[in-house]
């Protein structure tokens, strides 16, 4: 990389990145810094050699303006993989420059959260096994302990919330981080830690009855599918040529997803993502989720 300035020194450097700083008096240079002023030093550089060279995920951002007033639009995904940080400089402007940020949910409303983790058990004394079939509940039973989990740590588990997880991680790849941080709560944490409001459009409540009030034969055949296209990503799998086709097809969608995502290239994106096609599906889900939605989203 061109890094206009190195020649002059690193102290010279640095400092006119705004990476080192001082503590008011000077910059303490004899003494040894501390592991917190090492770590905001790194990431302080870190974030200026990817401004200058007008790097990091830009996203697929949009801007409205109406007089004095802006509003930027965020698209996210709701996983982490193809190493999407740091956002470029353009992103993390917008959520610095604001009054409020807004997400789907408030990721702050511990209150609201715990609902929502309710909500995703049965509270009723049965178990999963009883309202699935013995087949089902055996590739379940298998695919959680290969996780290293026991039976009582997924057995009361609706089957909506346990596609929900399967889905997600047959959308990871080895690019994703361990704590799978997705993107918006990068953005919420860079805005809670500025001290910038922020907010839920949507509730945990709707977000849950959205997969809860789905019958109980679909939640059967959901949970089906998506176990499925996990099992298919496993190392030597053998899955039937169709589910192997559509984890195929998985993955090259959110592949081309993420790439289109960091090159904030929306005509790319659309080529990978056909919300004409969700939007004209008669799949009871997917219209919950990406139709009935839209008003209140608005």
């Amino acid at each position: 990389y061109v890094l206009p300035g190195v020649e002059a020194g690193a102290e010279a450097f640095l400092m006119g990145l705004g990476v080192v700083q001082g503590d008011g008096t000077g910059l303490a240079a004899e003494r040894v810094c501390t592991y917190q002023e090492a770590a905001a030093m790194a990431q302080r550089l870190i974030l200026a050699v990817y401004d200058s060279q007008n790097a990091g995920s830009k996203g697929l951002l949009w801007k409205a303006t109406n007089g004095d007033n802006t509003l930027y639009l965020l698209g996210t995904i709701h996983v982490d993989r193809s190493n999407i940080y740091p956002l470029h400089k353009s992103v993390r402007d917008a959520v610095l420059g604001a009054e409020t940020v807004a997400f789907e949910l408030n990721f702050n409303d511990a209150e609201e959260a715990a609902v929502f983790a309710a909500k995703q058990v049965y509270s009723d004394g049965s178990k999963l096994s009883d309202h699935i079939s013995a087949d089902l509940y055996a590739r379940v039973s298998k695919a959680m302990t290969d996780m290293g989990m026991e039976e009582e740590d997924f057995c009361y588990y609706k089957p909506w919330a346990l596609s929900n997880s399967f889905t997600v991680l047959s959308s990871l790849d080895d690019t994703s981080s361990s704590n799978a941080m997705a993107m918006d709560l990068y953005a919420n944490s860079l805005a809670d830690w500025a001290g910038i409001p922020v907010e839920g459009v949507e509730t945990y409540e709707f977000q849950c009855n959205i997969f809860d009030t789905l019958s109980e034969e679909y939640q059967e055949t959901y949970l089906d599918a998506a176990l499925s296209l996990y099992e298919a990503t496993l190392e030597g799998a053998e899955p039937d040529p169709e589910v192997a086709a559509a984890a195929e097809l998985n993955e090259k969608m959110m592949a081309g997803m993420f790439s289109s995502w960091k090159d904030r290239d929306p005509d790319a994106f659309v080529k990978f993502y056909d919300k004409a096609a969700i939007v004209e599906s008669d799949d009871e889900l997917q219209s919950r989720l990406f139709t009935d939605r839209d008003p209140g989203m608005i």
